[in-house]
């Protein structure tokens, strides 16, 4: 493995799991990028329901082999959004895509912040709310 990685935490139920598992070895396959540089872990939270994680290993040394990692989590990212992988923490560029797809999950998120944090300022602005 390398010394730098980027990591995707996100929530599926069981049965999605297979499927964003063969998604991501085409995307490896399209982008270049050895499987053998993706971590993965699995912790159960309910019978059907999972915390999942996929890590990606890049050379910080390499800006090449950086940009590549970079572009390929991004894409993949996004691709879990849109095939129902619930991102529970949503920041940076997920925030936008998870809100847009979950409206009722940003109004609870939003109410909860205002009432913890009324003046705004904990991550101000880094929550896409």
């Amino acid at each position: 493995l390398k010394g730098a990685y980027n990591v995707i935490p996100f929530m599926a139920m069981a049965m999605q799991l297979p499927i964003f598992s063969m998604v991501l070895g085409q995307m490896a396959g399209a982008f270049k990028y050895d499987p053998a540089n993706i971590g993965q872990m699995l912790l159960p939270v309910e019978p059907s329901r999972f915390h999942f994680q996929y890590s990606f290993y890049s050379d910080p040394t390499n800006p090449q082999d950086h940009f590549l990692v970079k572009k390929f989590f991004e894409v993949f990212s996004s691709t879990l959004i849109k095939m129902g992988g619930f991102f529970s923490r949503p920041y940076g560029d997920w925030a936008a895509q998870v809100y847009a797809k979950a409206t009722a999950y940003k109004a609870i998120v939003k109410e909860t912040k205002a009432v913890l944090d009324p003046d705004n300022i904990m991550n101000p602005g880094k929550l896409d709310l």
